[in-house]
């Protein structure tokens, strides 16, 4: 009877392990700005498993998010086709990226609670 009350306990163990939250997991919001002409635009991501989505709302289109979160909170993705990086700590996202036309954007974020 004991082995197989260990096993179930060591199965459930297990089960909790492999679904934890990662420390980057939930929804993320806020802005990419950059000097004029450059259009700013808001910022939505969701990280689930260190994998990131979302998108990107400028007057002119609404870009896709993708990327992957490193265990030490380095993001290396892309909005669109440009290149996104940044760096996740606690319940903030500072990162850049550039886009056609030299717009360099600065990417804040905060998680939502």
């Amino acid at each position: 009877m004991y082995p197989r009350l260990f096993f179930l306990a060591a199965t459930l163990l297990s089960f909790n392990a492999a679904h934890a939250a990662g420390p980057y997991d939930g929804e993320w919001k806020g802005t990419a700005v950059t000097r004029p002409p450059c259009n700013m635009g808001e910022i939505a991501l969701s990280v689930a498993d260190n994998k990131v989505s979302g998108e990107a709302r400028f007057p002119r289109g609404t870009p896709h998010i993708a990327g992957v979160v490193a265990d030490d909170g380095k993001f290396d993705g892309s909005v669109g086709h440009w290149r996104f990086t940044g760096i996740f700590k606690d319940d903030a996202f500072s990162g850049s990226f550039s886009t056609v036309g030299r717009c360099d954007m600065t990417v804040t974020l905060t998680r939502a609670k």
